[in-house]
């Protein structure tokens, strides 16, 4: 099994929803999976419990999101005015715990993959490098996504950080989402999959999770994790 890491082509693409999907997808297979977020800002500690209670997940929030800064700004500067720093020991230490108790992870990103994290160059994106993992990039599904989306990805390739596929979140029935999905396939050559339709901020629901599920398919859950075969299944039912 392999961990993953869920980035986006920006802020409130929904990322958080469709992680905490993912951990709930695993775990009704039988999947020890747990939520990681190394950094965020602003509102992210009822992020964090949406996901507990979505998820049933029960580690400390300080292990679930070891770097949290209060103002709703990039993490470099949400930092450097509360006189804190982003420390990648701290991410790598509360990494390995969770990895001890959980069989895998589902990491969030914050932000986009450019977003500064200090002051000395470190990115959102050095954060799957670092830990060696694969990723699937989030975003909108509705017009506009098909710039940042492509800029993303190309932004991901040049870092050298490896795209599993993008999928498109937020679906509102727009005349476009159909089209996107195509095109941002053929434009980047990645599988794109959506749209996920939307969900209220800070909501989640058995629902979405069915939805998310019907979009990404049992298939595409054993290859991202490398779950090999199908586990067996819980009767975990958020």
């Amino acid at each position: 099994m392999k961990s993953l890491f869920v980035a986006g082509t920006a802020t409130d693409v929904g990322k958080t929803a469709l992680s905490a999907a993912l951990v709930v997808a695993l775990r009704r297979r039988g999947v020890d999976a747990g939520w990681f977020k190394p950094v965020g800002t602003g509102r992210i500690a009822p992020d964090v419990e949406v996901v507990r209670a979505a998820t049933g997940l029960d580690d400390a929030v300080e292990l679930m999101c070891p770097f949290l800064f209060g103002p709703p700004l990039s993490p470099h500067l949400a930092a450097r005015l509360e006189g804190r720093a982003f420390l990648w020991d701290g991410v790598e230490r509360a990494w390995r715990e969770l990895l001890r108790r959980h069989d895998l992870l589902v990491v969030e990103g914050a932000g986009g993959l450019a977003v500064p994290l200090d002051e000395g160059g470190s990115l959102v994106v050095h954060i799957p490098l670092r830990l060696g993992l694969e990723a699937i990039l989030v975003g909108r599904a509705g017009l506009g996504t098909i710039n940042e989306t492509l800029l993303s990805a190309q932004f991901a390739a040049a870092q050298g950080l490896t795209l599993k596929a993008v999928v498109l979140n937020g679906g509102r029935g727009e005349l476009c989402e159909a089209d996107n999905v195509l095109q941002i396939g053929r434009l980047t050559a990645l599988e794109t999959l959506g749209p996920v339709p939307h969900v209220e901020e800070g909501t989640t629901s058995g629902a979405f999770f069915d939805a998310v599920e019907a979009v990404l398919f049992p298939s595409r859950l054993r290859e991202w994790f490398g779950l090999g075969r199908r586990p067996s299944e819980r009767s975990f039912q958020p």
